[in-house]
């Protein structure tokens, strides 16, 4: 394995098995809640419609009257076009890496006094997983990388008035991945897993009557992963190059953002509101990514990804007592650069297109609906690995979009 094709690995150790980066900024995911999806996630970090909410603002607990539950599934389908010029006898120079994924979530929460909520979410906020063809000349980057996630967050929200709620949470987050990698000849396996804790803290205030507005950070994380490769693999050293068997021992270290995220929803009338949302992530803490493993030395990956925004507005209607519509529309940043950016993750700009529904079936039932469409931008990548003629090549990531179909169901008493 070249030195890259083992830096790599820390790339899928890194990541939520879900329908790849097209999905959202990088490999950031989203999908905790239908209801904020349906309108593209605008106005989230301000509602608090339902306890689903809360997994991005633990401050959305005040909207729970004394108990309520949220169960979620998300299937997510990423297509897309890669296409190369360089050429090797038995390799194919495209391919068309589509994934598709279900992506569960769920949430809690129950008032133990007038103005203290305790609540409970479990999500999964990072997520990647890509494969191609073994036989694709950009497969000598990586072939296939996949991650599971699962993020438990206990929280609480205080009502500190009526019209102003603080919440907060301590996330505990576990990670566990599988990497495949090609050298043209084999096919080498990376896999490992690790845990780490972070913390979310969340506001919603009511400065006039109609007027909400929301804003919430959530620490990023420092991940160690704990592994081991499998088959062969040749690094560089300070005296020449060092090889690893089936079985070594290895230990991917790296940095996740941390995210801020900031809400509006203003009504115009009792049935009709509009809403908005801005997110920054701090993704300029994924610099790089160390590789150790024992008797090999330390190799740096670097990452060099950028701090990115998403916006988002929308709006919803309220049809009668049991059926609200929505609508949203958003911009999501790409942090990946041209320079650095790899096979593994080859993400671009993105629109979102995005409706939704949320209907109450009776009292205590409720359900939420949504489906966005994601347009993503096109993309290059610059080949890292393989034999002269396919390193430095580019490979061209052209027509790819994605499908998102989000449900909730809620029940509270």
């Amino acid at each position: 394995m070249t030195r890259h094709c083992v830096s790599n690995a820390a790339v899928a150790l890194t990541f939520f098995f879900a329908a790849g980066d097209a999905y959202a900024g990088a490999f950031q995911l989203r999908e905790g809640s239908a209801t904020a999806l349906g309108a593209a996630l605008a106005g989230r970090t301000a509602n608090d419609a339902d306890v689903s909410l809360a997994i991005q603002n633990p401050a959305s607990l005040r909207g729970v009257a004394e108990f309520e539950a949220s169960a979620g599934l998300s299937f997510l389908y990423a297509q897309g076009d890669a296409n190369t010029s360089a050429s090797l006898p038995g390799f194919v120079s495209s391919d068309t890496p589509n994934e598709s994924a279900f992506v569960p979530s769920f949430t809690l929460g129950y008032r133990v006094s007038p103005t203290v909520v305790l609540g409970l979410a479990v999500d999964a906020p990072f997520g990647l997983a890509t494969e191609y063809e073994a036989n694709f000349v950009g497969a000598f980057d990586g072939v296939r990388s996949e991650l599971t996630t699962i993020t438990v967050t206990p929280m609480a929200s205080w009502d500190v008035t009526p019209a102003l709620t603080i919440g907060g949470g301590v996330m505990l987050q576990y990670a566990d991945a599988e990497l495949q990698s090609s050298n043209g000849a084999s096919v080498q396996n990376i896999s490992g897993d690790g845990f780490d804790v972070g913390f979310t803290l969340g506001v919603i205030a009511e400065p006039i009557s109609g007027t909400r507005l929301g804003l919430s950070a959530q620490t990023g994380f420092s991940h160690k992963l704990e592994g081991e490769f499998s088959g062969n693999f040749t690094v560089p050293g300070p005296s020449g190059p060092f090889t690893g068997y089936a079985g070594a021992p290895g230990e991917a270290a790296f940095d996740l953002p941390p995210i801020v995220s900031a809400g509006v929803i203003q009504s115009i009338t009792p049935t009709f509101r509009v809403m908005g949302e801005v997110e920054w992530t701090g993704w300029s803490a994924f610099d790089d990514i160390t590789i150790s493993s024992p008797g090999l030395p330390d190799i740096v990956d670097p990452q060099r990804y950028d701090d990115s925004f998403m916006f988002s507005v929308g709006a919803e209607y309220d049809v009668n007592d049991a059926l609200t519509v929505r609508g949203g529309w958003a911009y999501d940043q790409t942090p990946t650069n041209d320079r650095f950016r790899t096979t593994r993750t080859p993400d671009g700009d993105k629109m979102w297109f995005a409706a939704g529904a949320s209907y109450q079936i009776s009292e205590s039932i409720g359900v939420d609906l949504a489906y966005i469409y994601l347009l993503v931008d096109d993309t290059t990548v610059t080949l890292r690995n393989g034999p002269p003629g396919v390193a430095g090549s580019r490979v061209d990531y052209s027509n790819a979009d994605v499908h998102l179909f989000s449900a909730n169901l809620r029940y509270a008493f």
